[in-house]
């Protein structure tokens, strides 16, 4: 009887031990269902480091961030595992990182400095010249636009006017836009920000300002030389000056396209020292 005591004092110490061990450990749950029971090391950018308690071998392994559900510590604490984990450069490239750093090496080869022109607006009225920064890596871009308005239809007037004098020969409308790329694509890449403009487009003979939300893409060649900006624009127009429409708000909307050119000897990795 004495020694069965002491086997079941020593078997209740064992499973003691024991559940405080379990309990210690890291719970890693898998996407695909599979939980294993783990001492994590460390957790970078991409990988979970982790030791196998049930082996005997001591290595360090690794699962990648996308195979995790959900880490348990074992003080308690829950890591959450879901796509919103990887930076935005993952979600919106989906490549390789040799492809993405192929991308990036391109991109820091050329200039943050962008001069164009919107042609076509010449046959509305319009001859546009426009410049464009790029700065905090080349995810922004603050746009400077001017425009010479004029009405390329000298035998008619405008419609929407009332004016007891005759309009000027020409012109000014200005502005500013901030563009927000987000891809890391050299080339192709979305962007999105505010575009405001004020001025007087003399095709229509009204002086106005409009505020306008912007949605587009920048698309270029592999060089990188001749970039082509295409967006729509949505958002309100006021005038100003136009007679019986003075101080009158409407919806507005916009198309809008540009060509640039983007100097090589505006990069500071173009020049040799």
């Amino acid at each position: 009887m004495y020694r069965l005591a002491i086997l079941k004092t020593y078997y209740c110490i064992y499973f003691l031990l024991l559940c405080t061990g379990l309990a210690a450990q890291d719970k890693i749950i898998l996407k695909n269902g599979s939980i294993k029971y783990v001492k994590v090391k460390s957790i970078n950018e991409t990988l979970v480091m982790y030791t196998d308690t049930a082996s005997v071998d001591n290595y360090t392994q690794h699962f990648e961030k996308k195979e995790i559900a959900l880490l348990e510590k074992a003080d308690g604490t829950l890591l959450l595992f879901s796509d919103a984990n990887f930076s935005a450069q993952k979600q919106w490239e989906l490549e390789p990182d040799s492809t993405m750093t192929n991308w990036r090496k391109q991109e820091s080869l050329h200039g943050n400095h962008l001069i164009g022109a919107q042609l076509i607006g010449i046959s509305l009225g319009r001859l546009t010249v426009n410049y464009e920064y790029l700065f905090a890596n080349k995810t922004i871009g603050i746009m400077l636009p001017l425009s010479l308005t004029f009405n390329p239809y000298f035998n008619g007037q405008p419609a929407l006017t009332t004016r007891s004098t005759p309009p000027p020969s020409y012109s000014w409308i200005y502005g500013a836009d901030v563009n927000f790329y987000f891809t890391k694509r050299p080339y192709n890449k979305f962007f999105v920000g505010p575009r405001l403009r004020l001025g007087e487009d003399l095709l229509i003979g009204i002086s106005a300002g409009t505020a306008q939300i912007q949605i587009g893409w920048m698309l270029g060649t592999p060089k990188q030389q001749l970039m082509h900006h295409l967006s729509f624009g949505f958002g309100i127009l006021k005038i100003y000056d136009n007679g019986a429409f003075q101080n009158q708000i409407i919806t507005w909307m916009s198309i809008n396209y540009r060509t640039s050119l983007r100097f090589p000897f505006l990069s500071k990795a173009k020049v040799k020292r």
